[in-house]
């Protein structure tokens, strides 16, 4: 019995230790995506001076 509660608490860290990896993973991608959409809105403003002149 002691070795069977054993072995779940291994496979549920597991699951913990690997869910939190994909949370990093998804989080680290998430970033990746804002930053390249930030340098397309950048770009967009910088080829487009109609939205600078409308925000002055």
């Amino acid at each position: 019995m002691i070795a069977i509660a054993h072995i779940q608490k291994d496979r549920i860290t597991v699951k913990k230790i690997i869910i939190s990896l994909a949370k990093l993973a998804t989080i680290e991608i998430g970033m990746k995506n804002n930053v390249e959409l930030f340098h397309d809105q950048k770009i967009k403003s910088q080829a487009s001076p109609f939205k600078d002149r409308k925000k002055r």
